[in-house]
């Protein structure tokens, strides 16, 4: 720019003025019950976030690190050691209520 200012999207984060973040991001909607938002609302609270800073955070994990609690669990599956000594165990009886 000619006037010696910069753009917002030409600054970094931490110095846009009056700005948290200036990124672009689209916005979603989610179906949540009104007992899970309010408790999520306090859990964010009680840990400097806000609900949506929450969600980011707790999708970013979900998503972006291999060693998530997911990952885990499968890699323990694949290292098991089972053995059910030839027993089958048919399908219908694992989804008997």
């Amino acid at each position: 720019m000619g006037s010696g200012k910069r753009s917002l999207s030409e600054m970094p984060l931490e110095t846009a003025p009056g700005c948290t973040y200036y990124v672009a991001m689209p916005n979603i909607t989610l179906s949540i019950p009104e007992d899970l938002l309010r408790e999520g609302r306090q859990f964010a609270q009680q840990r400097g976030l806000s609900l949506n800073g929450l969600v980011r955070e707790l999708l970013a994990e979900s998503v972006f690190k291999p060693t998530g609690a997911v990952d885990s669990m499968v890699e323990r599956l694949h290292q098991a050691t089972g053995d059910s000594s030839g027993v089958k165990i048919e399908r219908e009886t694992l989804y008997r209520h």
